[in-house]
């Protein structure tokens, strides 16, 4: 059993189990791109963490919205892939680039605190929508890992 430590706020936190646990065999680290994007203010996680990633939450938000920066639990949309600002081209690159080759898992939600967007579609709709934003960002990935092959 392997134990992944995802990014949220409090960094310190991260960096301090990294710091001691590392090269623990059963110790991972789970990239979660939306959190990447608001929570960890657009820093690089896969760049500090990925050589020990294992697993991937992928969704989408709009970042920090408070015009002053201020966060807010708000801003933890999981939105579908392509429906916020994070550039999902660049995020597969990094993937490939810290030799991640493991599924590509998804958490997004429908109705996630003030976003309602998806709440006119059925559920069919809904998840047709998931799957077309997956597909789209493992199409990246492997497109990605083409490029790197060839260079």
């Amino acid at each position: 059993v392997t134990v992944a430590f995802e990014n949220t706020e409090g960094e310190e936190y991260l960096e301090a189990l990294f710091a001691n646990f590392a090269d623990h065999p059963q110790f991972g680290f789970c990239w979660d791109s939306g959190h990447e994007q608001c929570y960890n203010r657009a820093q690089d996680m896969l760049q500090k963490y990925g050589r020990c990633l294992c697993a991937t939450h992928l969704n989408d938000n709009m970042g920090v919205t408070a015009a002053d920066g201020s966060l807010s639990t708000s801003d933890d949309l999981h939105l579908i892939p392509f429906d916020g600002v994070i550039d999902w081209e660049t995020a597969a690159r990094r993937l490939v680039a810290v030799g991640y080759e493991g599924a590509l898992s998804f958490e997004l939600k429908r109705q996630a605190r003030e976003n309602t967007r998806y709440l006119a579609l059925s559920p069919q709709e809904y998840l047709s929508a998931c799957y077309a934003g997956a597909s789209r960002v493992a199409a990246l990935a492997k497109q990605a890992r083409k490029r790197q092959k060839n260079a």
